[in-house]
């Protein structure tokens, strides 16, 4: 009986993973299509969720704010790679994006 219960509680886990990874996929579906091309989105809460500000492609890689003065997810869907920092001048690094590429569950202040 005991060795039954533990399997169980096995494939309820793996389920319940699944069904997170499939959550958070969707999210990232949505953000990505959310956010229009040639524009860096930022969401004010983890895994695209919360208040979404859209930023247009600035022609200087200069440290500034992200929009709202801090981000929890990124997605970078303009045609250059951006980086992201925690602190306001730009010197502790969270993550570079490319084209396409996006950041779910980061808290990031900076950018350039």
């Amino acid at each position: 009986m005991l060795a039954a219960v533990a399997v169980l509680g096995t494939l309820t886990g793996t389920a319940q993973a699944g069904t997170t990874e499939a959550r958070e996929s969707a999210r990232q579906h949505r953000a990505e299509q959310l956010c229009p091309s040639g524009y860096v989105c930022f969401w004010s809460r983890p895994y695209f969720r919360g208040v979404m500000r859209v930023y247009k492609n600035p022609r200087f890689h200069i440290c500034g704010w992200v929009p709202g003065y801090q981000a929890r997810s990124v997605v970078n869907r303009d045609n250059q790679t951006w980086s992201f920092y925690g602190d306001v001048n730009c010197g502790a690094h969270v993550v570079t994006l490319s084209p396409g590429q996006f950041a779910a569950n980061v808290l990031v202040r900076t950018w350039k």
